[in-house]
């Protein structure tokens, strides 16, 4: 089941998390500004880069327009380690556009799709405690707290109730549009 609220953008750093850990053997997942330059095997360090306004969601949310990175870190230890950081991050692009992970625990109302989806390259160190990387970014839009009442929507109607449609025909026709003499109510159930 989906959440359909989030009341912080943290949930959905921690929805994150889970999904990969659940979903890529083998990782431990941390905060990109808690890292401490130090890798045990391969992990993946989740970063919020930037916030921007986004429009509200149909039900009155207030959108924001998140960017995130994943960066896929492995040890230089390993033997191909350029190449094992590619695969990592490759793994993570597959998470972030695939439909059934892509929303990280959180319903469509919540949250909406990645977009702009790109990998490159990220950090690395060479030495002892060196490591690789690639990290996948994308933008994703969180729509923050409980659905809010629209003041300007019109409701359509209770159930069992008759409604009245206004029907244009032709709408070339030369009659004024704006003269309701020229349209004739049409009524449906709910």
């Amino acid at each position: 089941m989906s959440l359909a609220v989030i009341e912080q953008p943290s949930e959905v750093f921690d929805g994150i998390a889970d999904t990969l850990m659940a979903r890529i053997a083998g990782i431990t997942v941390g905060n990109y500004d808690e890292f401490n330059d130090v890798v045990g095997d391969a992990m993946v360090l989740i970063e919020f880069e930037q916030s921007a306004p986004a429009s509200h969601s149909n039900d009155g949310r207030p959108g924001s327009r998140y960017r995130i990175t994943l960066h896929g870190v492995v040890a230089k230890q390993r033997r191909r380690a350029p190449l094992e950081a590619v695969n990592l991050t490759n793994a993570l692009q597959r998470i972030v556009v695939s439909k059934r992970d892509h929303r990280w625990g959180f319903s469509h109302l919540a949250i909406g799709s990645p977009e702009n989806v790109s990998s490159a390259p990220s950090m690395f160190q060479d030495g002892r405690n060196g490591y690789e990387a690639w990290g996948v970014s994308f933008e994703q839009v969180i729509y923050v707290g409980e659905p809010l009442a629209d003041p300007e929507a019109t409701p359509l109607g209770e159930p069992g109730m008759p409604m009245i449609v206004w029907n244009a025909n032709d709408p070339d026709d030369p009659r004024d549009i704006d003269n309701p003499d020229d349209y004739r109510p049409a009524s449906c159930e709910l």
